[in-house]
């Protein structure tokens, strides 16, 4: 006989920290596991800090498909404020992550971006609708703690002023790791990471 008893599907936790980038930083965040019966969740953070703060959240739906797929909607809003600039930023989208043939997964979003920032005392303001799509492939022969796996990554973003963003830019990268035996209990990781951004006038 087996008797389950289900976990508190709600949970907060506090935080205190400091960093020699952002300084001294407070946060809060709330987390629903199991907001109905569908398994839908829903989180929001709050964190503030003397060179940064940011507040958002995000309402995730599961993919009655893939266990560990979902669609997600956010929203945040970011303040920087350094020696040299201050920065708000908004965004508003959604992500979706999706299993493909041969385990790989893509994760694919669209999101509109506005920042507003000052730097070296010129005050501007853009918009930009940025959509972006990443696969990733993982292979490892145990899920705690391999002994030998690889992982690689690819994605690609951007925006363009021919829909209404303000900017013309695209974000590639290329990312992966990889994990060897060594000796009978020891292993070696490799991980590495080329990106890039390219904009005729950013």
């Amino acid at each position: 006989n087996v008797t389950l008893t289900p976990i508190d599907p709600t949970e907060t936790q506090f935080g205190l920290g400091f960093s020699t980038d952002i300084g001294a930083k407070a946060s809060v965040s709330h987390t629903n596991k199991r907001v109905n019966n569908r398994g839908h969740r829903l989180e929001s953070t709050l964190s503030l800090g003397e060179r940064e703060s940011e507040v958002g959240g995000f309402y995730r739906l599961p993919d009655p498909k893939y266990a560990s797929g979902w669609t997600s909607f956010y929203a945040g809003v970011n303040k920087t404020d350094t020696d040299t600039s201050d920065t708000i930023t908004s965004k508003l989208g959604v992500r979706q992550l999706v299993l493909l043939r041969g385990n790989w997964i893509m994760t694919r979003y669209i999101e509109v971006v506005a920042d507003d920032f000052t730097v070296g005392g010129v005050d501007q303001q853009t918009a930009n609708l940025v959509p972006g799509v990443s696969l990733s492939h993982t292979f490892a022969n145990l899920t705690r703690r391999p002994r030998f796996g690889y992982r690689i990554e690819t994605g690609a973003s951007g925006a363009s002023r021919a829909v209404g963003s303000d900017t013309d830019f695209a974000n590639l990268f290329v990312s992966g790791k990889l994990i060897v035996p060594l000796l009978a209990s020891s292993r070696l990781i490799f991980r590495g990471q080329v990106a890039a951004v390219l904009s005729d006038d950013f």
